[in-house]
């Protein structure tokens, strides 16, 4: 799927969790995956997406999660109390396979992030997938 499988007017109620990774694909430029980024999408508590994304542009291929715990920290402590969560894409080059360092970002957003975290996508050119528990989504 892409997103021009995206229904007309998608974006005016609550996401559906089977929408994501065709939102995904829309908000992360083919430019952006082969510069290297991450996105984080604010889903406010009745389940519509905030305004705009948060994008991290020029990501280095190898860049781990380490040393953003405060950011992510910050994140939370905002949209926690309006029962606000996140969905976070990993745009980079290379194939749609979960590497070590997609595997550490999934693992270190599950644990600073817990419920909070409504998925973590991996986009690469061309394709979007989910990565759950380090690994691919079934």
């Amino acid at each position: 799927m892409t997103f021009q499988d995206l229904p007309r007017g998608w974006g005016d109620g609550p996401l559906d969790h089977d929408l994501l990774p065709d939102v995904v694909d829309l908000l992360v430029s083919e430019r952006e995956r082969f510069g290297g980024c991450l996105m984080l999408l604010i889903v406010r508590g009745d389940g519509r997406l905030h305004r705009e994304p948060i994008l991290i542009s020029e990501l280095p291929l190898h860049t781990g999660p380490d040393g953003s715990e405060a950011v992510f920290h910050h994140i939370l402590e905002t949209i926690a109390p309006d029962g606000g969560t996140l969905v976070v894409a990993r745009g980079r080059r290379g194939p749609a396979e979960v590497t070590a360092d997609d595997a550490g970002w999934s693992a270190f957003l599950r644990r600073h992030l817990g419920d909070a975290l409504v998925g973590f996508f991996l986009a690469t050119p061309g394709s979007v997938i989910e990565v759950r528990d380090g690994a691919a989504a079934a």
